[in-house]
């Protein structure tokens, strides 16, 4: 098969000091119209702060492509949000496999994972498949937002949540994250490997969920998950999410409500900085729901007294 790489780039000429670190992540979609005619979405979330704003960008053979939708998602660790769509109707010259890039300079800054990010662009990718023989694809769709990230029992989670309109099989992956020119981050690490610790681990399920198990630093933190489309045992599409997601630290103590707990105590774990709140009673030894901060971040616990 043949391959086109279909090169998106920023196409504005901004002062500088307009070049200010915003990118917070995004992925690119595609909806199949006719024949080999799509619809192609860019999806980017940046910082509301930010002065920096790009109202279209520009393919690399001179077709704009104009934002079409700007939407506000409430602020989290991670700050304020908006998403910009960018949509564009592409008609391929035929059957192949079409690589979709787009590159946006000036990634968030202060990333634990990546050096010096700020001066890394946001590069995203999506593989477009046109097979007569397996018919013809809409990419996967990702329903929730980067800020869509919970807590439970010291997992942090990410559910992609995607949605594939053929109902192809969907298998996903943590990928690296790549910057400028679609290269590879030099020294990038997944967020695991910045300060190793007790059970400390990041992957993607089968569902499409990131889990970090016992995050041990606070900071904000960048992350690729990669959707891959199968139809038939073929590779059939393939889109990545690059997105930030930030741990921070937190300390809550649930307890049921039928459940009342005196002796409370808190006591040193082995490791430095780590505490463990204690129920010394509990009446129908019910389990008490611990958060202890260990590292400026947060695990959980479930503790029964006997």
């Amino acid at each position: 098969m043949a391959m086109l790489r279909t090169l998106l780039g920023y196409g504005l000429v901004v002062p500088l000091t307009l070049s200010a670190t915003h990118n917070n992540g995004g992925e690119i979609l595609y909806e199949h119209l006719s024949g080999t005619s799509y619809l192609i979405r860019i999806r980017t979330y940046t910082d509301v702060s930010s002065p920096a704003d790009r109202p279209y960008l520009t393919l690399l053979d001179g077709d704009t492509v104009p934002r079409t939708s700007i939407q506000f998602y409430p602020g989290n660790e991670c700050g304020e949000i908006q998403r910009n769509e960018y949509t564009i109707e592409r008609t391929f010259p035929g059957p192949g496999t079409y690589l979709l890039e787009v590159e946006d300079p000036n990634r968030s800054s202060a990333l634990m994972n990546i050096s010096n990010a700020d001066q890394e662009a946001l590069f995203l990718q999506a593989v477009l498949v046109i097979d007569p023989m397996l018919g013809p694809n809409t990419s996967a769709v990702f329903t929730s937002t980067p800020l869509d990230v919970s807590w439970q029992w010291g997992v942090l989670h990410h559910d992609l949540a995607a949605w594939d309109a053929d109902g192809d099989s969907l298998s996903y992956e943590l990928v690296p994250s790549v910057g400028t020119g679609g290269q590879l981050i030099v020294g990038y690490l997944y967020p695991h490997e910045i300060v190793p610790g007790p059970n400390n681990w990041s992957w993607v399920d089968a569902d499409g969920v990131f889990h970090w198990d016992r995050p041990q630093v606070a900071g904000r933190y960048n992350i690729s998950i990669r959707c891959s489309e199968w139809r038939n045992g073929m590779l059939i599409g393939q889109t990545t999410r690059d997105m930030d997601l930030c741990a921070a630290p937190q300390l809550i103590l649930s307890v049921p409500d039928h459940a009342t707990a005196a002796g409370l105590e808190i006591r040193i774990l082995d490791f430095p900085g780590s505490y463990r709140l204690v129920a010394d009673d509990l009446i129908g030894n019910e389990q008490v729901q611990v958060v202890a901060g260990h590292g400026g971040v947060v695990h959980q616990e479930a503790l029964r007294t006997d």
